[in-house]
Formats: C-alpha cells, sequence, structure tokens
C-alpha cells in the first residue's frame, strides 16, 4: 500500500512539473509577442533553456531590439535558480534599424522598459543605449561573460574583438542571422535596401569556429548556439580572416526570387518613387497600422 502512494505521489508530482512547464512556456510566447520578437518561438525557447546551461549568471547580449530575447534568457535563468545580471546593449536608432519605425531612441527606451517590466524582470537587467565601442570606451564590462548574445548589425568581428577574452570556459555563444540569403528590405521611410548582414555573418562564423575561437553546439533556424572554444582570440588573426570574409561581398549570388524583385522595382521605378513619395505624406498613424498589420500576417503565417 505504501509503495502505491509513493507511485501515485511521483505521478502527481511529474503532472504538476509538466502543468508549471506548460504555464511557463506558454507566458514566454506571451511576453515575447508583447516585444514584438521577431525570431520562431522555438529560438526563444532554446533561449530559455540555453540560459540555464550557461557556466555563470553574467549576461551580455547586443541588439536588444524591444527586448524579446533579453526577456527569454532572463526567464531561463531565473527558472535554472540563477542570480543573473543581463547587460543589454542597442542603439535604438538608426537608417536601417527595425527600430527607427517605434519612434525616436526615449520612445523605443521606454517601450523596452515597459517589456522588461511586464515580464517582471527589470530588475536583472542592465539596457545602455548606444553602441558596442562606446559600451566599452564607458568601462562597462570589466567581469567574465558566461552567455554571450549577438543580434545587432552583422559585423560579429568587431563585438568578438571587444568580449571573446571576456567570455568564460564553455561560455554560450548564440548569434542570429545566419545563412548566405542576400535580402531586399525598406527603411522605415519606405527606402529599398540591399541586406548581405545574413551573409557576411554566416562568413564570419564559420571563419571563426575553423579557427577555433567559437564551437558550434547547434543551429535553430538562422540562430548559431555556440560555446566558446579553446582558442585564444588573437586581434591581427581576426582582422585578417575579417577582411578576407568582407571580400566575399564584392560578388554575391542573389536568390531568383530576389532577382526578379530587384527587376521590378527597376522596369516600376517610376511607380516606386510615386509610392515612396505618398508614403512620405501618409500620417505616422496610418504607416504604423499598416506595420502592425504586416507584423501580425508574418507571425500568422509562420
Amino acid at each position: 500500500m505504501k509503495n502505491r502512494e509513493q507511485v501515485v505521489s511521483a505521478l502527481n508530482q511529474n503532472e504538476v512539473s509538466e502543468l508549471a512547464d506548460q504555464l511557463k512556456s506558454q507566458f514566454l510566447h506571451k511576453m515575447v509577442r508583447h516585444a514584438n520578437g521577431m525570431l520562431p518561438i522555438p529560438v526563444y525557447e532554446a533561449l530559455w533553456s540555453c540560459a540555464g546551461e550557461a557556466p555563470g549568471p553574467n549576461f551580455l547580449e547586443v541588439g536588444t531590439a524591444h527586448g524579446a530575447g533579453t526577456i527569454a534568457l532572463a526567464l531561463g535563468a531565473k527558472k535554472a535558480g540563477l542570480d543573473v545580471k543581463i547587460q543589454t546593449i542597442d542603439r535604438l536608432a538608426g537608417k536601417f534599424s527595425s527600430r527607427s519605425g517605434f519612434g525616436s531612441v526615449e520612445q523605443n527606451k521606454t517601450i523596452v522598459q515597459e517589456n522588461f517590466a511586464r515580464a517582471n524582470v527589470s530588475q536583472c537587467i542592465s539596457l545602455f543605449v548606444g553602441s558596442t565601442d562606446e559600451f566599452v570606451a564607458a568601462g562597462h564590462q570589466r567581469e567574465r561573460i558566461d552567455l554571450l548574445m549577438l543580434d545587432a548589425d552583422g559585423r560579429i568581428d568587431r563585438d568578438l574583438l571587444h568580449f571573446h577574452h571576456l567570455l568564460a570556459p564553455q561560455a554560450v555563444v548564440v548569434i542570429d542571422d545566419i545563412d548566405s540569403g542576400v535580402f531586399l528590405g525598406t527603411t522605415h521611410e519606405g527606402i529599398p535596401y540591399v541586406d548581405l548582414k545574413h551573409r557576411i555573418t554566416a562568413l564570419l562564423l564559420t571563419a571563426f569556429e575553423s579557427a577555433g575561437y567559437l564551437r558550434m553546439e547547434k543551429i535553430i533556424g538562422r540562430t548559431a548556439f555556440c560555446r566558446r572554444g579553446n582558442r585564444v582570440l588573437e586581434k591581427q588573426d581576426v582582422l585578417q580572416m575579417a577582411l578576407s570574409c568582407y571580400r566575399e561581398l564584392v560578388l554575391a549570388d542573389l536568390p531568383e526570387e530576389h532577382w526578379q524583385e530587384l527587376v521590378q522595382w527597376h522596369n516600376n521605378r517610376a511607380q516606386v518613387r510615386e509610392a515612396l513619395r505618398i508614403r512620405s505624406m501618409l500620417p505616422e498613424a496610418i504607416v504604423s497600422l499598416g506595420r502592425f498589420a504586416l507584423r501580425l500576417r508574418r507571425r500568422i503565417l509562420k
């Protein structure tokens, strides 16, 4: 009888644990949606998990956006019982930044802070508004880093030069936007541009992994989950490798669908100019509503 009660009790504990995990997962999904998360949900779930696998509580993120990834890391670390401290860096502005479509730097900062507060993680996160160069120059990063996430402008050579020497042994390194694609985008003002960020990130990551600076563990979507490699980073080697990677961008093959889009823009440049002119005359509220509809459509299609 006693053994039976123990079995029933163990089953009940497992059910309670599974239910708790489900509720936490639902909460994570809700929070990243509120924070305009642009990554697939499995990536945020992996961030949640890898935060608890870091060798310590000191996290650094480059590329806050509106805080979805930061929140996933904070919640995952808290679940694992880590007294986590996350420093996160973003300029919250820029010609090619998605944040520019949400208003000024101060408006974006308010959005980020509100998202952190909603997820109840504000107390463990420090937001630095600026570039990584400015962050380092201000002396903000002096202790070891147990988890480093790079999700900014693709210049991971710059960020690894700044922070690789501070990585703890077996530190987790997460790098977003890795594939060989060339993309077409538009600025928040509606001006078209060619985006090579994913391609240069992929080239740099391959070079750093081959050199022993990073060790790849898995890729989910376009996000790489790595560990610090055994080799100590040498500045001149990194600069030479980075130069070789950037030279690969001189000529880049273009997927057929992107090429056809460029051809359409070229053939209909008069209409494109007129569309941009009309866009400049629209009230910002209408433009914001349109952006919201597009984001909603992307989420549904995912």
